[in-house]
Order: C-alpha cells, then sequence, then structure tokens
C-alpha cells in the first residue's frame, strides 16, 4: 500500500461513510456550523498576525476544521503510517468494531472527477506555523455533498479501501507526533479564541437566563484627571515600525520534540530561606542564562525546564497547583512561557527574568508551602490588572508590582495631568482608572520590559484558561476594576 499506487490515506476508527463533518451534521447544527465559520473568519480578518489569511478563504477553513468547527473539508495524508494511527488510535470503547483506511492517487482524483464533480478537489494547503497540519502531512478533500444517492458510487471509482477489525494502536507513531504538545505562535492565537467562544456561549446562557454581564471594558472611561480631560495621546515610541515586529512573528516550521533540551534550575536550601524572592529570581535567570549562551540559536526550539530543591532532593517540575482551574503542571507552564515568548522581538534578559519569576513563585508555593498570594507578595504592593486584545476578545487578569507599572510610565506623564492631580503619578491604581489604552499611559519600550518579566509569566499564576497574550504591541485594554 503506498508503492507508488496510492499518494494520499485518510484513517478512520468507525466505518463510516467518506463524508465531510459538516456534511454529518442535522439543518440545525449545521447552522450552528456556519455562525461559528463566520465569526472565526471574522477573527482572522481582524487579527494583524493572521494578514496572510485574511484573504485566503480555503486556509481559513483548513484551519477551522483542525479546531473543531465543522466544514466541507475532509482530512487526509501523505503518510499512510499516519492514516494507520488515526485508525487505530486508543479507543477501547472501539474494540472489535471495523476500522477504514481509505486511500487514492492525487492524480486519479484530480482525473475522474474534474468534468463531472468540479466541486471535488483536493487542496494542498500550507499555513505557516500551523504544526499539527505540518505534523500530520496533512491535505483536504473539498467535499461538499450530503445526501446524493450515487455519491459512495462515484467515490469508489477513485477511492479504494481498507477494512479491519480495531484491535489498539498499530503504529509506533507518538502521540506527541501527530498532536504536538508544544505549539506555535498561530496556535496559540487560535486556542484564545476557542477559549473565548466558549466563554460567550456561557455569558450567552447567562443572557437567556435573564443575568445581566457588565464588564469593566464596557464601561465608560473619563479622564478627568487630564489636561483638557481627555486621554493623553498615544506616546511618540508606539510607532507602527517600533511595534511591527512584535504583530507579526517569524513563521516557524514543525520540527519533532521527542527529546528537547532540558535545563536543570536548581534551588538550594539558602535559596529557600531567602525572605526577598528577588535573590532567588536573579540565581535562576543567571542559570537559564547560562544555557542560553552556551546554546547555540538556542531560542529557535523548545526547551524543558526543569525545577528541583536539591537539599529535599525534590523535583517540581510535576507539581500541580490545586487551585488552578486548568490543573497544569509547573514543568508545562514553564516550557508554555518560553514558547510564547522565544519568537518575539524580547531581549534574552527578559526571557529569563520571565521565566525565573514563574519559577520562583512556584518554589514558594510548592517548596515553601506558600499560598500564591503569600508568594506574590513578597515582591511588594501588588496591582491587580486585567488586559486584553480588541480582536478576538482575548483577556485576562495578572497581579504585579505597583513599582514597576510606574517605572513604565511615559516620561511626560507630570506634563499631562493636572495640577491637582500630580499625586497620581504615584498612584497606578487610579490613574488605571482614567485610561485603559497602555500605549497613552507607558513608554513602548518600558513596557515590554514590564509585559514581558511580569505580564506573561503572572498570567500563569492566576489563570482561568489558556494563556494567549504574549505580546505588548496587540494590548488594546490595560484596566483596573
Amino acid at each position: 500500500m503506498g508503492a507508488g499506487q496510492y499518494s494520499i490515506f485518510r484513517g478512520q476508527t468507525v466505518d463510516w461513510p467518506m463524508r465531510s463533518s459538516y456534511c454529518r451534521l442535522r439543518p440545525p447544527e449545521q447552522a450552528d456550523a456556519k455562525q461559528r465559520l463566520v465569526e472565526f473568519a471574522a477573527y482572522v480578518h481582524s487579527t494583524s498576525e493572521l494578514a496572510a489569511l485574511h484573504w485566503d478563504r480555503f486556509g481559513v477553513m483548513a484551519i477551522a476544521q483542525h479546531y473543531g468547527i465543522p466544514t466541507v473539508l475532509v482530512d487526509f495524508t501523505t503518510k499512510p503510517d499516519v492514516a494507520g494511527w488515526f485508525a487505530s488510535h486508543d479507543d477501547p470503547s472501539k474494540e472489535g468494531r471495523p476500522s477504514v483506511i481509505y486511500m487514492a492517487h492525487e492524480e486519479c482524483v484530480a482525473r475522474r472527477y474534474r468534468d463531472r464533480l468540479p466541486q471535488l478537489h483536493l487542496l494542498w494547503i500550507a499555513v505557516d506555523n500551523l504544526w499539527r497540519l505540518e505534523a500530520q502531512s496533512g491535505l483536504f478533500l473539498h467535499l461538499p455533498f450530503a445526501d446524493e444517492p450515487e455519491l459512495d458510487e462515484w467515490l469508489l471509482e477513485a477511492f479504494g479501501s481498507i477494512r479491519f477489525p480495531y484491535r489498539g494502536p498499530a503504529s509506533d507513531i507518538p502521540e506527541s507526533a501527530i498532536y504536538p504538545s508544544r505549539k506555535s505562535r498561530l496556535e496559540v492565537l487560535f486556542d484564545g479564541f476557542i477559549t473565548e467562544e466558549r466563554l460567550r456561549k456561557v455569558h450567552a446562557s447567562y443572557e437567556e437566563a435573564g443575568l445581566q454581564l457588565v464588564g469593566p471594558w464596557r464601561m465608560e472611561r473619563p479622564a478627568p484627571a487630564f489636561v483638557g480631560e481627555q486621554a493623553p495621546p498615544v506616546h511618540e515610541s508606539w510607532t507602527p515600525s517600533r511595534i511591527g515586529p512584535w504583530l507579526r512573528p517569524p513563521a516557524e516550521r514543525f520540527r519533532r520534540q521527542d527529546n528537547p533540551p532540558e535545563v536543570l534550575l536548581e534551588v538550594g536550601s539558602e535559596g529557600l530561606k531567602q525572605t526577598d524572592p528577588r535573590v532567588l529570581e536573579k540565581q535562576l535567570a543567571t542559570q537559564i542564562e547560562s544555557f542560553m549562551a552556551g546554546q547555540e540559536n538556542a531560542r529557535m526550539g523548545v526547551v524543558n525546564f526543569r525545577l528541583y530543591l536539591s537539599e529535599s532532593e525534590t523535583w517540581l517540575d510535576d507539581h500541580i497547583e490545586l487551585g488552578s482551574r486548568l490543573r497544569r503542571t509547573v514543568k508545562q507552564d514553564l516550557a508554555d512561557c518560553w514558547d510564547g515568548m522565544r519568537r518575539f522581538p524580547y531581549s534574552d534578559t527578559v526571557i529569563c527574568n520571565a521565566l525565573a519569576y514563574l519559577a520562583t513563585a512556584w518554589v514558594r508555593v510548592h517548596g515553601c508551602h506558600q499560598s500564591l498570594t503569600e508568594a506574590e507578595d513578597l515582591w511588594g504592593n501588588q496591582l491587580f490588572v486585567e488586559l486584553g486584545l480588541t480582536s478576538g476578545g482575548q483577556h485576562t487578569s495578572v497581579a504585579v508590582p505597583e513599582t514597576e507599572v510606574i517605572a513604565a510610565a511615559r516620561s511626560d506623564l507630570l506634563d499631562l495631568l493636572k495640577p491637582e492631580f500630580h499625586d497620581l503619578q504615584t498612584k497606578p491604581e487610579q490613574l488605571l482608572h482614567q485610561v485603559i489604552e497602555p500605549g497613552r499611559l507607558f513608554d513602548f519600550d518600558r513596557f515590554v520590559t514590564l509585559f514581558g518579566h511580569r505580564l506573561v509569566p503572572g498570567q500563569f499564576l492566576h489563570r482561568l484558561r489558556d494563556v494567549v497574550l504574549f505580546s505588548p504591541a496587540g494590548i488594546q485594554r490595560f484596566g483596573n476594576r
């Protein structure tokens, strides 16, 4: 199978007729799927990082398909072993039922249906940074038919099949090679859309029950503290040339992630005894900097970080924060923080400090048996801020030291405030009630440092959803309740 006779394959653990996920739906479900696809396309069009997809209809459909939105596309692969994995991946409930692998040659498909069914055709879609599609060597069959009685007979003309009883995994391909555990920047963005889509459904159910939700971003925010009682203009540092690289990180092709480099972050007893967490944070940052200095092009690939308390011989990387709704481990948080930042133009120092801050917080929680609030309070007075994107609706909440918010403010802030409000320069909580656009309050370079050092890792500590906000340039809302 595959010695030149066939070039495309599809594996199924259920022997159902070859149909798209959309065409298998009932009419009411199809209406919902259409709406989801429209909302997803609107999100793509409103996101600057996705500019390459703004006019790529089939590219948008392909991504939607990979994220569970039903479309008229059917997944195929160019690799028979990948099809075999899908036809036999672990699902004990299907024991003994027939699985099926469909197969064809691309030229045969094109020749058979060019005149009779021109809508039925193969799509070779290349989407930069869609690692899941790359890992699966994927392509798609455009199959917008459902109930045509002759369809199965027509498909037999080009597609062969193999049926066999399901007996469990028949391939030694690890699941991580099919569904990569680490994600590209593009996939992080789409995770954010799916998360917000779920939240919109929850909010809709609340509204149907007669509950009115009022979020801080819907409230009008007058700015009486500023001269002219208007929010100040965007600071001169927020120029298109400056923020451009932060909106569209470079593309990165998928690579197998079986044995990534590991960085051991070792904490001794003296580190645990430190009353000032900044001392331990600096020590951990130094360990990460040493790795980056000794690893050529370290930021071009995935890395695992492992936390070890040497005196007690305790590994923290597999510890779970019980208060987290996502039940994420420390190791996963550190890996995702690295992946989320490394392709943006942060300095190595900012990335090292971000990882060290996150690791230090978890050392205090798991190693010193403190609550997260107690651990964070050691950094000084904490300001709880809410930040989010305009497009897609992604948002999150983070605790950040007040002094560092003040340090990131624009240098001419005092000149913009009315004299009777000059004290707001040192009161960020009140200042953020006045203006919610970061470009109007902060110097861009200072905001980059604040965002990378505190706001990115801080999301992992308080999150109730996937972390998606890694670039300071896309933040349009930065406020305080």
